[in-house]
C-alpha cells in the first residue's frame, strides 16, 4: 500500500521472471509517495530516491505479468474532494494486477471508523481498504502446497 516501483536509476534489483498478482492502493495527495512519480521523502527527509508513477508502476507489473491488454477502470466511491477508483489488469491465466487510486487521498488505508491523522493526508470515507484488499486476494486460486515431513 502507498508504494511504487522504483525508476529505472534507482532499481538495484533484477526483475523477476515469475508472475505474481499485486494491488496497489495510493492517494494521489501522498505526501511521501508521489502518486504522479518522482522522490519519495520522508517530510523532506529520509530521501529514498524515485519512484514511477502508480499507473506506470502497475502497467509494469502488469506487463511483467504477461498482460498487454489496457486497465479497464471503474469508480469504487462517489466523486468528492476524495474518492476512489479501481483499474484492473487482467489476461487470461495471468495474475490480476490492480490500483486503487485514492483522488485526493494522502499515504493511508482508508477504512471506515477510522480517521488518522491529517499529517498523512486525507482518507476516503467511503471506501472500505481493508475490505478492498481481502476482495483482491480472496479471489485468488489458492497456491498448490506441500507438506514438509
Amino acid at each position: 500500500m502507498a508504494a511504487s516501483l522504483p525508476s529505472a536509476a534507482n532499481d538495484a534489483c533484477s526483475e523477476s521472471r515469475r508472475a505474481v498478482a499485486a494491488l496497489l492502493m495510493n492517494g494521489t495527495r501522498d505526501p511521501i509517495n508521489p502518486y504522479g512519480g518522482g522522490r519519495v521523502k520522508l517530510f523532506g527527509f529520509g530521501d529514498r530516491g524515485e519512484v514511477l508513477s502508480s499507473e506506470a508502476s502497475a502497467g509494469e507489473l502488469a506487463r511483467r505479468n504477461g498482460i498487454s491488454a489496457p486497465a479497464q477502470r471503474e469508480p469504487l466511491t462517489r466523486p468528492g474532494p476524495v474518492w476512489s477508483e479501481r483499474w484492473q489488469w487482467q489476461g487470461e491465466g495471468m495474475p490480476p494486477v490492480e490500483l486503487v487510486s485514492v483522488h485526493g487521498g494522502g499515504h493511508l488505508l482508508s477504512q471506515p471508523g477510522y480517521r488518522p491523522p491529517r499529517l498523512f493526508g486525507i482518507a476516503d470515507p467511503e471506501l472500505d481498504g481493508p475490505a478492498e484488499i481481502w476482495r483482491f486476494f480472496n479471489q485468488l486460486p489458492v497456491a498448490q502446497t506441500s507438506t514438509v515431513p
